[in-house]
């Protein structure tokens, strides 16, 4: 019976680990903001304890087209493996996908690395260099990288 108590209360810890987010700061930014003309779009990341990450992406103003294939996340030191996939509203897509004002998408990703800093999926630090991953006009949006210390 003791051992039954001892293995509930384990799964029950590890179960509320994997369920508490945190959010990160993206260029030293909680929310992170980018401008195209009068567009607006805000980003945000949050992690789990554990290697899962989501990248939430927030149109302010106006539209932005998205390109899952141009999106490329580089972890230091180098991530074994990422592995991605994309949600806008209720439905998975990949490909390109137009975001309307006030509607968000979510890139949700997972890191798999032998890491000395953190969890098995915690590198000391994330980036996104500049892509056309998120396009306005016909233009990237991004054009610096973005980075994300995991040491915050």
């Amino acid at each position: 019976m003791f051992c039954i108590i001892i293995v509930f209360l384990a799964a029950s810890f590890y179960a509320c680990l994997d369920m508490m987010h945190f959010s990160l700061r993206l260029n030293e930014e909680k929310k992170y903001r980018l401008n195209c003309n009068n567009n607006q779009i805000e980003l945000r990341l949050t992690v789990n304890m554990g290697s899962h990450y989501q990248f939430l992406i927030k149109s302010l103003q106006g539209e932005f087209d998205f390109y899952t294939d141009s999106l490329n996340i580089i972890t230091r030191p180098t991530a074994t493996t990422v592995y991605s996939y994309f949600k806008y509203g209720k439905k998975s897509f990949s490909g390109h996908q137009t975001i309307e004002k006030g509607k968000t998408l979510i890139c949700y990703f997972s890191i798999y690395g032998d890491y000395s800093y953190g969890s098995p999926g915690c590198p000391e630090e994330i980036l996104i260099p500049p892509s056309g991953f998120i396009m306005c006009d016909d233009k990237p949006l991004i054009t610096d990288t973005i980075r994300i210390n995991m040491k915050q």
